[in-house]
């Protein structure tokens, strides 16, 4: 397939291609910044409490608690449309004199 100075050009060609290649530096004052942090006995609350919070098993069981929370709510809750709730609400309008406004209600009536 390749004959030998083919390969011999590809293998030059590579090596060639590091020239240029400098040593990696960090931002100025890194090293300042690392032993600042690490001089640092304790967190304040804010990085303890974001750093539980962040966790994978944490945020997940936050949301897995909320939605169970949301499904409990939804499966206890009584439907209204029972003529015995809708006479409760009924007697509760007539013992309290409430009327119920109706926003909707179109008829126009004249004095």
């Amino acid at each position: 397939m390749f004959n030998e100075t083919n390969k011999n050009q590809k293998i030059e060609e590579i090596l060639n291609s590091l020239n240029g290649v400098q040593r990696a530096q960090p931002s100025p004052f890194f090293y300042t910044r690392l032993n600042a942090r690490l001089m640092r006995a304790e967190k304040n609350v804010w990085e303890r409490i974001t750093s539980f919070v962040a966790r994978p098993v944490v945020a997940f069981a936050m949301v897995t608690g909320v939605i169970l929370l949301n499904m409990s709510v939804l499966m206890n809750q009584k439907p209204v449309n029972s003529a015995s709730d809708q006479m409760t609400y009924q007697s509760v309008y007539e013992d309290y004199s409430l009327a119920s406004n109706d926003f909707y209600d179109y008829e126009i009536k004249e004095p």
